[in-house]
């Protein structure tokens, strides 16, 4: 497997200066008036054929900036980015593009930095054109477009060159539910046909979707990288330990197309607001919803949280390989989970309407409802794990640990309860 794109100790630091003078000060003394802010640091990986990565972190983590530095968007202060294959990117909406040329001017502007002659972007226009749904508006200025629309013309154009590697960044958020549904597709497309998508995204959910493995920058570093779910994990790990009392996990999205009615628990003993269920008890989750289309296709997911957002189980029907819901206006469906495995703790169940790739939520929905689950006093953790316990010297019989706790309660007995054990033994 040859290498799309491979990055070596890449870094890009600026200088920041307290007053716009210190710079010609700088200059002119040859003494430092600067602080240096190292945006990204040492970051290396690489992305294979086929293999799509994602890249996540927090706001101001440097991510934006690493992808600047592999479009070329910007100059490294130290490391070395190697591109091999067409690579498009859509990294700011609007960027490369000219506020006052039409959205065909643009077009073929960006698909001459490309490579491409404008005979080759004219025959891709109508491509484009129906693509984007942009209509007419492709032939007004671009200082006319609302934000949604430069997100299509970007996304339109980038999909039109067929790149090797597709790097997106949140471009996708900004859009209408529609057209991100439609983006999805294309992006899977691409994927089939052997494409790597590099994607930043603070929806974890679409990265772990879509990217095989996955790069979680912290501070302009690396925190950790590789598989996606390992990556997914640490860093939910971490967002839960800074924040101890988020309202919900924030990659879980609405979006148009389907919406969910009901969620509905059953098992156990119940007082309205809370189901409590024995260890090792079953839960039935009976799941209702809408479609505004029956041609619509929809696959469900379902998610177990811990009450402080810890997610314990996720599920989807697609993973299940059972058959798409389709053909009607209204669903029901139920999953049951016959035999619960935690331990202690308070509960509750999250529902996702998916599209037919298990990539796009069109809707998800908290059941009202908690459950809880105590184990016994003795037993702590979030699940039970089956064990056995095997000592020597443990008291099996009752005469034995009687004798022994009166021993405890009277040294002086201890020679009378000896020998009459041994007595016993005899």
């Amino acid at each position: 497997m040859s290498s799309l794109l491979l990055t070596n100790n890449l870094s890009k630091c600026y200088r920041l200066y307290a007053h716009p003078g210190d710079r010609f000060k700088e200059l002119l003394l040859g003494k430092r008036y600067h602080e240096e802010f190292w945006a990204v640091r040492q970051v290396s990986f690489n992305v294979e054929n086929g293999v799509s990565i994602g890249i996540l972190g927090e706001n101001g983590a440097g991510k934006s900036t690493l992808l600047k530095l592999i479009t070329g968007a910007l100059t490294p202060t130290t490391g070395t980015v190697a591109v091999h294959g067409r690579v498009a990117s859509i990294i700011e909406l609007g960027m490369g593009f000219h506020p006052d040329f039409s959205g065909v001017e643009n077009l073929f502007v960006g698909g001459a930095l490309l490579g491409f002659s404008r005979r080759q972007m004219e025959a891709k226009i109508p491509q484009i054109q129906e693509f984007s749904e942009l209509g007419e508006s492709l032939y007004r200025p671009l200082k006319h477009y609302s934000t949604g629309m430069g997100m299509r013309l970007s996304f339109s154009l980038a999909v039109s060159i067929e790149p090797d590697l597709l790097i997106i960044d949140e471009a996708l958020a900004v859009g209408d539910g529609y057209f991100q549904k439609k983006c999805i597709d294309r992006i899977r497309a691409f994927q089939e046909r052997g494409g790597s998508l590099l994607l930043c995204s603070h929806a974890l959910y679409s990265i772990n979707m879509l990217c095989q493995e996955s790069l979680w920058l912290r501070n302009g570093q690396v925190e950790a990288y590789g598989p996606t779910p390992n990556v997914i994990a640490a860093y939910e790990t971490y967002l839960q330990a800074k924040t101890q009392h988020l309202p919900e996990q924030h990659w879980r999205e609405s979006r148009s197309g389907g919406e969910i009615t009901d969620v509905a628990l059953a098992g156990g003993q119940s007082d309205g607001a809370t189901i409590f269920v024995e260890h090792g008890g079953e839960l039935t989750v009976r799941i209702s919803w809408k479609s505004d289309h029956p041609d619509r296709l929809f696959h469900l997911g379902v998610a177990i949280d811990r009450i402080d957002n810890l997610t314990c189980f996720a599920t989807t029907t697609l993973k299940e390989g059972l058959p798409l819901f389709v053909g009607r206006l209204s669903y029901e469906a139920t999953v049951r989970f016959p035999h619960l495995p935690f331990s202690n703790g308070n509960f509750r169940v999250v529902v996702f309407l998916l599209d037919e790739h298990g990539v796009h939520v069109y809707y998800q929905k908290i059941a009202e409802q908690t459950f809880s689950i105590t184990a016994g006093e003795k037993e702590w953790g979030l699940v039970h794990v089956p064990h056995t316990w095997v000592g020597e010297g443990q008291a099996t019989t009752p005469h034995v640990l009687a004798d022994a706790l009166s021993r405890e309660a009277d040294p002086r007995e201890s020679d009378l309860v000896a020998r009459r054990e041994e007595n016993r033994t005899v």
